[in-house]
């Protein structure tokens, strides 16, 4: 039988185009919470840069000065993103990775394998502990313009696969825990 992680890395490389996949009991390692998400792998992270760049140039915050500082902030380094002016935190992210397939990169250093996708749902099953958070205002202005506009580029999530209980992949179900596979022949 096939290790389970093979089995995930061999079905999503066989998906061509956007899809929806669905991680269920997912524990977030930050917090303890277990949620079930449904993600959406293969798609354009260029496009969708593009598009958000199209919606921040088309819309002004006029004389609220921070959510408009805000707005200028994000468009600037989707820009940068776009043409490849990356910062070193952003350089160190993309150098630390190794891309297994469209929706699965390996953390070099750590040896662990991530899915990667836009978040489309999430229903936690589990609330867990979380940290306070003290963000400057502007940083929460960032944060409030990418939810109100639905910037798709802030919806980018990354699961590792060792948090991961059960993964559904075009009707298929593999289950982490207990290493059980349905809908393969073992």
């Amino acid at each position: 039988m096939k290790n389970v992680k093979h089995e995930i890395i061999d079905n999503l490389s066989k998906i061509f185009g956007c899809s929806f996949i669905s991680l269920k009991n997912y524990e977030s390692s930050t917090s303890g919470e277990i949620s079930n998400h449904t993600i959406n792998i293969g798609f354009s992270y260029e496009n969708a840069v593009k598009k958000d760049i199209e919606i921040l140039k088309a819309t002004s915050y006029g004389k609220d000065e921070l959510l408009e500082a805000a707005r200028k902030e994000v468009l600037t380094s989707l820009e940068n993103t776009l043409n490849g002016n990356l910062s070193n935190q952003s350089k160190g992210q993309i150098d630390a990775y190794i891309h297994v397939s469209k929706a699965v990169k390996l953390h070099i250093d750590k040896e662990e394998l991530y899915i990667y996708g836009m978040a489309i749902s999430k229903s936690i099953l589990r609330e867990g502990v979380y940290k306070k958070v003290n963000s400057r205002p502007l940083t929460l202005a960032k944060k409030e313009i990418s939810r109100e506009l639905n910037l798709s580029t802030s919806k980018y999530r990354m699961f590792k696969f060792s948090n991961l209980m059960e993964l559904k992949i075009s009707g298929k179900v593999l289950s982490m825990g207990k290493v059980e596979i349905e809908g393969f022949e073992a």
